[in-house]
């Protein structure tokens, strides 16, 4: 893209001097060039718009789409799909805690090792010190204790962090 608007520059400035033929070519090049680019920076304007936002003691204070290594302790969440399913890391949306929510964060278990110790491993650490902590902290009727963990591909991209 970038090309795009550097050679259809370089192409209007030398038919304007020799005379060639092309101009309406390099105009169209350079137009495409300017809309592309414009279409690139709208999408990720978009995109950005799109993200929850936190206040300066780090709550949530609009509902948008919140990356799973981003949740934090006490943060709000809808997750849109039914028990068992894979909740992929775009799925997540962070709520201000006072509006209608799915569930809250109440740990961020460290998983032992700095290398993918595989689903069935991180699946069981974090069923066991998720359940751990809800029985002796927050158990109580009408609530329940749901718990996600990274796979491989987000485990990869977090650097290994916590679920």
């Amino acid at each position: 893209l970038v090309f795009a608007l550097i050679f259809g520059i370089i192409a209007l400035v030398k038919i304007s001097k020799t005379g060639d033929r092309g101009k309406v070519l390099a105009i169209i090049g350079i137009v495409l060039g300017v809309l592309w680019w414009v279409l690139i920076i709208g999408v990720g304007l978009w995109a950005e718009s799109q993200q929850a936002d936190r206040n300066d003691a780090g709550v949530i204070t609009t509902k948008g789409s919140l990356a799973l290594e981003d949740i934090r302790v006490g943060d709000c969440v809808d997750l849109p799909t039914a028990e068992g399913e894979t909740v992929n890391s775009r799925d997540v949306t962070g709520i201000p805690c006072a509006d209608a929510h799915d569930a809250q964060a109440f740990l961020l278990p460290t998983l032992s090792g700095d290398a993918y110790p595989g689903e069935a491993t991180v699946s069981q650490e974090t069923r066991t010190a998720c359940n751990t902590e809800f029985q002796s902290t927050y158990a109580k009727p009408g609530l329940d204790a749901y718990y996600l963990y990274p796979i491989q591909d987000s485990w990869d991209e977090a650097g290994g962090r916590q679920p």
